[in-house]
């Protein structure tokens, strides 16, 4: 089943034709649900989450945001309510009409995990280390035979419980843009921007071109390619770890010297702090350079932390006028 969004239609699409044809596709990939209701799987015996599940991912996993969801279902195990969503292994269900209603054959087969990725590596790792079966059960949505392209318009508009959801960083949208600019053979086309405008729910109106300035910037930083590519990737990285120069990291709270806690408040982790959106203004520094040779050299300066991405700003802006 493969849906296109009028990517290579001559006339553009109305705000309302949007909106019509985006919600044909949901319709259409609804169908791809293998039955009415929602499966129980276990978490370490059916879900691939190892280098055979990266394949589905549409982000990085962010492990910070991993700890966190764990603290929360420590807390409160039950507030982790809704279900995931997965795609039964290709190798054991090709298509939904080879899907097997009974329990004792679909739990035996292989998942891919579409949405509820931290959620699901959350709750493996603590069903390793404590072996409850509270962590180990995993409600969810089954599909099958969906397209890569199906799959990862699943996971972006995946909704889960409020308390556990993180939203898009800036990171993950320049990630997620660079890895269709690849697929689309490095080509900078306007029909590539709608594409990524489309997965990542970004707003903009083909008829006016103008709205797509918008997010110039994020295409300008993800079209890039080769080591400069590379050296933003590590800065990327760096960031999210809290490892950039300059960057404020968050202080955990430390408990006072000699004194007493029970085993509650033992239990009880604070959350951490993730790093969230990059100041993409100091990535105007990289624009008009007068060489790729300029570019790499700032961008390592600030993988070794040599300067901090705002000098990367002013050093670059300094180049460019002299």
């Amino acid at each position: 089943m493969q849906i296109d969004l009028d990517e290579d239609a001559d006339t553009p699409l109305s705000k309302h034709e949007q909106e019509a044809t985006k919600a044909e596709l949901t319709k259409l990939i609804m169908e791809g649900k293998v039955q009415k209701t929602t499966v129980l799987l276990h978490v370490k015996h059916n879900l691939l989450l190892g280098r055979e599940g990266d394949a589905t991912l549409v982000r990085p996993v962010d492990d910070l945001h991993v700890e966190n969801i764990k603290s929360l279902m420590i807390k409160k195990p039950a507030n982790f309510s809704a279900p995931f969503l997965l795609m039964v292994d290709p190798k054991d269900c090709p298509t939904k009409q080879d899907w097997n209603p009974n329990p004792d054959v679909y739990k035996t087969w292989k998942y891919q995990v579409l949405g509820g990725n931290h959620g699901a590596r959350a709750k493996l790792s603590l069903f390793n280390m404590y072996g409850k079966a509270v962590f180990a059960q995993v409600e969810a949505w089954v599909f099958a035979g969906l397209s890569k392209r199906e799959m990862r318009i699943l996971s972006w508009s995946h909704n889960i419980d409020q308390e556990y959801r993180k939203g898009m960083s800036n990171i993950d949208k320049i990630r997620a843009c660079h890895t269709l600019f690849m697929e689309n053979n490095m080509n900078r086309s306007k029909e590539l921007k709608w594409k990524c405008c489309d997965e990542l729910d970004l707003p903009y109106n083909k008829l006016k071109r103008d709205s797509l300035s918008t997010h110039d910037h994020t295409f300008q930083i993800a079209f890039r390619t080769g080591e400069v590519w590379d050296l933003q990737d590590k800065n990327f990285d760096m960031w999210q770890k809290f490892e950039t120069l300059g960057q404020k990291k968050h202080v955990s709270p430390t408990k006072p010297k000699n004194s007493k806690s029970t085993a509650a408040q033992q239990s009880t982790r604070a959350l951490k702090k993730t790093s969230g959106d990059l100041n993409l203004g100091h990535w105007r520094a990289l624009q008009g350079l007068p060489s790729q040779d300029a570019i790499k050299r700032l961008l390592l300066r600030v993988v070794n932390r040599m300067i901090s991405l705002e000098q990367m700003f002013h050093e670059g802006d300094k180049i460019k006028k002299l």
